[in-house]
């Protein structure tokens, strides 16, 4: 069972809407919201950076152990992953970037900018795309040949030694107050086990980062058991 300390990386990207306006967003939130108002928690060492790409706009990124947030007129990317790098060695061990209490504060940080962005451009909702992957280690190939009839296999004898080492499947599932349409897929390979939830919602308030991850554990989870014969 996959389980906090096996998810790598979470990732939710909003697409703003394009706008015949030549306004840029990141100035306007700059304008709104000086650094000094910007009150936050999860990204207390913030980094922000605006640069002038070739041809690009500035882009406002944020960054704080274990998440990072990229703002720019086209989308707002907010990623949470373990791999990211702590500074602090004293903080190395009391950080868990996907521990509820820090999730929360993610999800606070996250929820006002959103909440800013929709007042700037004075629209209801914003369209978004979320991703979850776990990976770990097993002791076992795992293999999910079962799920195919006979027929199905005779079907491609031509094809000495196959077997399946992934399954993937699209569902429709409620998460609290968002419909979400998600896409997951279970693969193993050289006794290592990865599970990916990619999903599409619509984002028309606050939403619970640390609520979301932890449904999508418990889903994986749920899929996996039944994948694997475990019920």
């Amino acid at each position: 069972m996959f389980s906090e300390n096996d998810i790598e990386v979470f990732r939710i990207r909003v697409d703003l809407p394009k706008r015949e306006d030549k306004e840029n967003l990141v100035e306007q939130l700059f304008t709104k919201y000086p650094l000094t108002t910007l009150k936050l928690s999860s990204m207390g060492d913030i980094l922000v950076a605006l640069r002038e790409a070739v041809r690009s706009l500035p882009t406002m990124v944020l960054s704080g152990p274990g998440v990072s947030l990229n703002i720019s007129n086209e989308n707002l990317v907010i990623e949470i992953g373990k791999e990211r790098e702590i500074k602090e060695p004293k903080q190395k061990e009391e950080l868990t970037p996907f521990s509820e209490d820090n999730l929360r504060r993610i999800s606070n940080d996250f929820n006002f900018l959103q909440a800013s962005i929709l007042g700037i451009l004075k629209i209801e909702s914003l369209d978004a795309k979320g991703y979850f992957r776990v990976s770990k280690k097993v002791d076992k190939d795992l293999r999910f040949d079962a799920f195919f009839s006979q027929n199905f296999w005779d079907s491609f004898k031509e094809f000495e030694g196959m077997y399946v080492n992934g399954i993937s499947v699209e569902f429709s599932h409620p998460l609290t107050e968002l419909k979400t349409t998600n896409r997951i897929r279970l693969s193993s390979e050289e006794k290592e086990l990865t599970g990916i939830i990619s999903c599409d919602l619509k984002i028309k308030g606050p939403i619970d980062i640390a609520l979301m991850v932890k449904d999508r554990l418990e889903v994986i989870n749920k899929f996996y058991k039944k994948a694997a014969g475990m019920t």
